[in-house]
């Protein structure tokens, strides 16, 4: 898969995926930044795991498991300030 390719797919993945993941963080963390910043982490980490990730229902999977991994960190933050 060239840039362009792995662009377009990753762009699609982000436009289907957004929405539903931001509702979850926002359900979970009760504050719509943290909900925005965990969805972007989310979406970072995909990026570096792209080559291993590229079955759809593996990756919804994937990545509703790393939002959740990503709020605990956030949470866990939160609770040592």
């Amino acid at each position: 898969m060239d840039y362009t390719e792995k662009e377009a797919w990753f762009d699609a993945l982000y436009l289907r995926n957004y929405d539903r993941l931001l509702r979850i963080a926002t359900h979970i963390l009760h504050s719509p930044l943290d909900a925005e910043d965990a969805v972007q982490d989310t979406f970072v980490l995909l990026l570096r795991k792209s080559a291993d990730l590229r079955e759809r229902p593996k990756l919804d999977g994937w990545l509703v498991k790393t939002l959740v991994y990503v709020i605990r960190n956030i949470q866990a933050k939160a609770s040592t300030k």
